[in-house]
Formats: C-alpha cells, structure tokens, sequence
C-alpha cells in the first residue's frame, strides 16, 4: 500500500520542474505553466498533466509518487469511454489480469520499472510505465516507443522519437543551469567553450541525493560540455582538491580519442573565494562516489 506523502506541494513543484526540464523540456508536448497538483488521497502523490485531453477524452501526465521512495510514472490516461474503445473486453485478457491494478485497493504492490501497466483511479484509467532510476531516458523512449503507446496515441513511428531528441538536445533549460551559466561566464568550466548548446549543468550530488537547498545550488556541480558530462555523470571522471581532472582506470585512451586527457583543469580561477569553496565542497561528495565506483570496477 502506498505510504502516506512527507513531501510539501512545493518541493513537488521544485522536484517535478526539474524532471521536466531535464528529460522532456517544458514545451514538448506544446503546453506552458502547468501547475503542479495534489493527487488521489490514496495515492499520496503528485502529479503535472503534459498533454491535456482532448476531445477523445486522454491525455499525458507525469506522477510523483511514493513507494518505498519516490518514484516517478509517465501516463496516458483515458476516460472509460474512450479506455473501452481502445481495450474492448479487457478485464478478460491475460495482459489486463496480470498487470493492472485498482488504485482503491488496499493491497497494491509498486509495479517493476519499465513495464507498462493499466491502473483505474476516481473515474479516470491509465496506460503507464514506472521510470527507472538512473535510465530516465531509457524509460521514456520505451514508453512512447510502446506499440499500445503508439496505437492509441496515433504516434508515426519517428515522430515522438524526434521530438524527444530534440528536447535531449536542450537539457537543462531551467534556472539551475541559467544560475550555473552566470556563475561560469556562458562557458564550460573545463574547456572554456561557449556555444550554450552543448552545456549541460551537471550535478556533483546527484539530484536524488540533494536536499531542497542542494539541488537548486549552483555550486553543486560544473557546467560542462556534453562529452564530460556524460562521463561526470556517471562518475568515470572526477576533479581533485587542486581541480585536476582524473580519469577512472582504464579509460584514460578511450578518453583522449574524445578529447579528453589527464591534464585538463577545472578554470576555478574566474570564481572567487567563497565560490571556490562552495564548489569544492559538492566536489568533495563527487569524488567519494567516484572512488566507491572506481574499487567496485576493480
């Protein structure tokens, strides 16, 4: 059953902003400003509607929910009318018996990541997929890449694809990253290149891990390219107390064919004192992660 929520309507606003600009951009699905709302008193979560319904009664919602932890669901939800034209007969089908549930029901089990499950809720039903975490973008893609997704949504079979590379392609729009580009002069900390495109704003404590004031912390992280980000992000690279770079062992060739070698540096010296310590302070955490990860890959 579903754990009674301890999180305030605006740290919902705060984590779901941030989710949207990351994976989705706020304008994907041609909507702006969608407030966050409370959800079904059983449910203990939130939710944004992505994608309003229209006339044939579905449309698209994000849901934070909590389980054990919180755990993010990407939905399409329907009306009856419209849910029993798309799945005529379903209550007899295997598919529906195995994998949905009655939000009602007082013996409801966290669905697995990645499997797509009907739900009922208060008069309203959903198509959804459970994100998993640390595949955000796996998840996604396997949502709308989904036959059942793709038939009752009318998707052609590139478009939402498209659309969804595009968004990847702007990560990080929001007011940590523009907090990120001021604090960094518009450039990557490392390279010192500036075409915005390609800068990502990357978290040194992971977003999950942060508490509220972390995440929204422009010091908790550098802005980087998109090559070193990728490798920050999953702590294959670290910067030392001297802002060193290192690279985790056995990687240091593959790197350099991307461009990156053992003697780049963080440009710390654009910040000032108080910044300084203010990133290597979330640096520090960084580096602890990437030690962890450095013994478990030996």
């Amino acid at each position: 059953m579903v754990k009674k929520s301890n999180m305030t309507l605006k740290e919902a606003e705060i984590e779901i902003d941030y989710f949207v600009d990351e994976f989705f951009t706020k304008n994907l699905f041609g909507l702006k400003n969608e407030k966050i709302q409370e959800g079904a008193v059983k449910g203990c979560s939130y939710f944004r509607e992505l994608k309003k319904a229209g006339r044939n009664g579905q449309g698209f919602s994000l849901w934070l929910e909590k389980w054990e932890k919180w755990s993010y669901c990407l939905s399409v939800y329907f009306t009856k009318k419209t849910f029993d034209k798309y799945f005529p007969d379903y209550e007899r089908t295997d598919y529906y018996r195995k994998a949905c549930w009655d939000c009602g029901c007082d013996n409801v089990k966290e669905p697995s990541p990645n499997e797509l499950t009907f739900q009922y809720c208060e008069g309203e039903y959903y198509l959804s997929l459970y994100i998993k975490e640390g595949s955000e973008r796996e998840s996604i893609k396997k949502f709308f890449d989904h036959p059942e997704i793709r038939r009752v949504c009318h998707f052609s079979d590139d478009k939402i694809t498209e659309r969804l590379q595009q968004s990847w392609a702007r990560v990080g729009q929001g007011k940590y990253r523009d907090d990120m580009l001021e604090l960094w002069q518009n450039a990557c900390s490392v390279t010192g290149c500036s075409i915005k495109e390609v800068l990502v704003a990357s978290h040194a404590k992971p977003w999950r891990d942060c508490n509220l004031d972390e995440k929204t912390d422009s010091h908790n992280g550098l802005l980087l390219s998109a090559n070193l980000d990728a490798l920050f992000d999953k702590f294959l690279i670290t910067f030392d107390k001297n802002w060193k770079i290192k690279i985790a062992a056995g990687l240091e060739e593959d790197c350099r064919k991307m461009g990156i070698t053992k003697d780049m540096i963080v440009n710390y010296e654009i910040l000032d004192e108080i910044d300084r310590k203010k990133v290597q302070f979330f640096l520090e955490e960084h580096r602890n992660r990437f030690k962890k990860k450095e013994i478990n890959r030996t």
